[in-house]
């Protein structure tokens, strides 16, 4: 069923929705945060980054990138 297009949840009390992604390949399922979350790199001695880019758009992701390089 998860080598399918369609988008899983988990939701929790409150009604917030955490979006599951599977990994057919390694049988790995990863659960997102149902927020964005943005850190200050400032304070961090960080030699490699990841960014998880799910649902966004071209711009928004052009964004990300750009505040990113910034914080270094």
């Amino acid at each position: 069923m998860c080598k399918n297009n369609d988008k899983f949840y988990l939701q929790d009390r409150f009604n917030a929705k955490y979006r599951i992604i599977t990994d057919n390949i390694q049988t790995v399922s990863t659960i997102y945060n149902h927020k964005n979350t943005e850190i200050s790199f400032k304070n961090f001695i960080i030699d490699f980054l990841r960014i998880d880019i799910l649902d966004e758009n071209i711009e928004e992701i052009n964004n990300i990138i750009r505040k990113t390089k910034s914080s270094f």
